[in-house]
């Protein structure tokens, strides 16, 4: 089936004209997260607590068989239920081969051949899913499928740009739009995740091409590991992004950065460098990102960006 942009699902979930199956899939997880809660719209809001449900593929107790019993779930005074699977690869294609796993897989490919009317079935996946497997050859032609991650074109690039700026009541000047449109090279997730960085970094106002030159660089990681947690005790939110997405993309865990910076946070004077006044609303902060990372609250990256400016300002 072929698939559709993010705006023509919007249009279907507004109309409330939405198919039995979809597949959201690609690499920009801002656009993904989005449309994956767009999708409780197509429940009266006095109902989404009965027939709106979040199951996580990286719930290492979910099975293909649960994703099935939820969707075969009659709704509850309502025409229609709404199953949103998120980090869906990793119930579509489990890391260890056996004829056990292909057995529970067998139930949601009969599901997928034959869907409940009465429900809205989401998979939201990354990159990551092998196009080579059964299940996903049967998605690809069964479901609605909506890519998320390729730009068409400059202007739907500078578009990005103005509409979530404008949701954050800023503008951005013209030659930060184009700087921002070429350096994430057609990939949407890249622009999306760059301009909230520009976005958390300048706080208010108009966006700069300085601001944007400050922030989304390609500069590596410093020699000294404790660089990040030094510029966030120095109030350096620019500094701080930049060890921050130089770290990440080296490979570390956003978890092992998630406790150096609490480590730096929490150390007593003397040798705690962090204001002790504003001790408690960072540790406060810092449970808060903990929190979201844990439950699939967001981007990783971009929670810990705002955690970063958080902790600066």
């Amino acid at each position: 089936m072929p698939p559709i942009a993010p705006d023509a699902l919007r249009q279907q979930i507004a109309s409330r004209r939405t198919a039995e199956l979809y597949l959201i899939h690609g690499s920009d997880e801002g656009e993904k997260a989005a449309l994956a809660t767009a999708f409780t719209d197509v429940v009266e809001p006095e109902l989404r607590a009965f027939n709106v449900e979040r199951l996580y593929g990286s719930d290492a107790s979910l099975e293909p068989g649960d994703i099935v019993d939820a969707a075969r779930t009659l709704p509850m005074m309502g025409d229609r239920r709404v199953i949103v699977v998120l980090q869906a690869d990793k119930v579509l294609q489990p890391k260890r081969e056996s004829a056990a796993a292909n057995d529970a897989l067998e139930v949601l490919e009969q599901y997928i051949q034959s869907p409940v009317p009465s429900t809205v079935l989401v998979f939201v996946t990354g990159d990551e899913l092998n196009r080579q497997r059964r299940i996903a050859r049967m998605l690809f032609k069964s479901a609605t499928t909506v890519e998320c991650g390729a730009l068409g074109s400059p202007g739907e690039g500078a578009r990005l740009v103005h509409d979530r700026a404008r949701e954050s009541g800023m503008t951005v000047d013209r030659e930060a739009v184009a700087e921002l449109v070429a350096r994430a090279g057609g990939d949407a997730g890249k622009l999306r995740a760059d301009l909230d960085r520009v976005l958390l970094y300048v706080g208010d106002g108009a966006v700069t091409l300085e601001a944007v030159a400050e922030v989304v660089t390609a500069a590596g990681t410093s020699d000294d590991v404790w660089a990040l947690t030094r510029a966030i005790e120095h109030g350096r939110a620019d500094q701080a992004l930049r060890e921050l997405g130089a770290r990440l993309d080296a490979g570390d865990s956003v978890f092992a950065i998630l406790g150096q910076i609490a480590y730096a946070v929490r150390q007593p004077p003397p040798r705690g460098r962090f204001p002790a006044q504003r001790v408690p609303a960072a540790v406060d902060a810092l449970f808060r990102t903990d929190l979201a990372l844990k439950s699939s609250g967001g981007d990783p990256r971009v929670l810990v960006e705002r955690l970063i400016v958080e902790l600066c300002g």
